[in-house]
């Protein structure tokens, strides 16, 4: 996948996150929520929101107050459950992967980087 195709992916990405979290906290913080068509189941996990589709898997981390960054790992569970990423590549090679192409489109200046609470390196589109 070439830089500007995850550029686009992460677009995708993050603004069905923010709808999400939006529409579970709207919900009252229930378990399920529907956006674009889409019924999502939502559970918590650790420090985080998972919500799941059968077609989609969108992890939010609970300390992410500000929902247009993402890490590498979750995009990559993103993509994959898209099936953008085959079932037999290796987490860790993908992962790698999106995580060079975030740091290039970062130095290009096409995202903006910051460091969590917890040492992840986070992106977000630059405005």
């Amino acid at each position: 996948m070439t830089d500007e195709e995850i550029l686009g992916h992460l677009r995708s990405f993050l603004a069905l996150q923010g709808q999400l979290v939006r529409a579970h906290r709207e919900g009252g913080a229930s378990t399920a929520v529907t956006v674009s068509g889409l019924a999502f189941d939502v559970r918590s996990h650790g420090d985080g929101l998972l919500f799941l589709s059968d077609k989609l898997r969108v992890d939010v981390p609970h300390g992410l107050e500000n929902t247009e960054f993402a890490d590498p790992d979750r995009m990559f569970d993103y993509l994959r459950s898209r099936v953008l990423i085959s079932s037999a590549t290796s987490r860790q090679s993908a992962r790698e992967s999106i995580a060079a192409s975030f740091a290039r489109l970062a130095a290009r200046g096409a995202l903006r980087v910051r460091v969590d609470e917890v040492g992840r390196r986070l992106y977000a589109v630059a405005r």
